[in-house]
Formats: C-alpha cells, sequence, structure tokens
C-alpha cells in the first residue's frame, strides 16, 4: 500500500467516524437518564425549612405533561422519626397560596436522607405530589411549595 492510499485510507475512517458520532450524538445524550425524571427543572433542591434535625427540601418539575412536587427529607438526628406535614402551593394560574386537598401527609424517616425524584417507580409515595392530586380543581402549574404544621416525633 503506498503513501497515499494509506493516507485516503486512514481520512476515510476518520470520516465514517465523525459521521457515525454525529449519527448517535442525539441517542447518546439520553444515555443513563430515566424517562419518569424531573423534567426539565432538574437543577437542585430547594432548601424549605428545618425542625428538629429535619431538614425540608423540595423540587418542582413535569412528567407526563403535568406539575409535580417531589420531596427530599434529612433526617439529620441519630433517631428514627415520624415526619406530619401538610402542603400549600403557589401555582401560575393562582397567585395567593393554595392548601393541598387531603387531611396532609405523615412519613417514618430514618437517619439520612429520604426521597423521590422517579414518577415512573415511585417507591415513597410521601415524596411525590401531582399537581391534580394536591389541587384537584384546575390543571395547576405549581411554582412555590410550603410545608404547614410540621411535626417531628421521635420514635426510639
Amino acid at each position: 500500500m503506498s503513501d497515499n492510499e494509506r493516507k485516503y485510507s486512514l481520512l476515510g475512517c476518520k470520516a465514517t467516524w465523525l459521521v457515525l458520532l454525529f449519527l448517535l450524538a442525539p441517542a447518546l445524550s439520553t444515555v443513563g437518564s430515566r424517562p419518569g425524571a424531573v423534567q426539565p427543572d432538574d437543577a437542585s433542591w430547594i432548601f424549605h425549612s428545618e425542625a428538629q434535625g429535619v431538614k425540608i427540601y423540595y423540587k418542582i418539575g413535569t412528567c407526563e405533561n403535568r406539575s409535580v412536587v417531589f420531596l427530599k427529607f434529612s433526617n439529620t438526628t441519630k433517631k428514627k422519626v415520624e415526619l406530619a406535614w401538610k402542603e400549600a402551593y403557589q401555582t401560575s394560574q393562582v397567585p395567593e397560596e393554595l392548601e393541598s386537598y387531603g387531611q396532609g401527609k405523615r412519613l417514618v424517616l430514618p437517619p439520612g436522607d429520604t426521597s423521590e425524584d422517579d414518577c415512573t417507580q415511585v417507591g415513597i409515595k410521601e415524596c411525590i405530589t401531582y399537581s391534580e392530586k394536591a389541587l384537584p380543581t384546575f390543571k395547576a402549574d405549581i411554582t412555590r411549595v410550603n410545608f404547614k404544621n410540621v411535626r417531628v416525633k421521635p420514635l426510639e
């Protein structure tokens, strides 16, 4: 094989790889992402408050074209606790704060983090709130979350 033939062979090989990379780039960008994960505003958890060693965070996202709130609790104590709370929301449709429908939520938290950020495989139902469950009277686009009547009870 001459030097010219080798040069053109290598150029053809590089061009083939560039074309393949260009064609596969969109597919590769979704590797590792979960279809039910928060979309598109998954930047970070928003710190809300702390009560007796339990830090409360939330993030608002979209799952299957509906507004959803994901919750994260960080129990910084060394004991299991029961957390009780009521959620209230602000929406793009109604600027006033609206309390969620229902009695509120309860969750037993071991030390460490407890959270949910995937609407396709919900493991902890208390850590996810769909807008139509929280505010069933209209299709709400939730913009802010507030936690009311937060109570922490040590269990051990």
